[in-house]
């Protein structure tokens, strides 16, 4: 099995659970906790922090990296 979960799953996800927004960047591992509930009450294969990353990636999402951590601009976990 890969590590890279399905990329339709992953945009059924940032739909139903994100938004979108220029202005906004949220830590991988915030997405991946938000990734990993959808995923689990969805039964869509989890895969990997990475795998995630690499899919959001493919999906046009920047990544940023600074001293408080890495994660995404574009893209913010809405409350559940």
């Amino acid at each position: 099995m890969s590590n890279l979960p399905d990329e339709d799953e992953v945009k059924e996800w940032i739909v139903e659970r994100c938004a979108c927004s220029p202005r906004r960047t949220t830590r991988t591992s915030e997405l991946f906790a938000s990734w990993q509930a959808f995923a689990e009450k969805t039964s869509a294969w989890t895969g990997t922090p990475r795998g995630l990353s690499m899919v959001l990636e493919r999906l046009e999402f920047r990544r940023w990296r600074s001293a408080k951590g890495r994660g995404f601009g574009g893209l913010a976990v809405r409350d559940a």
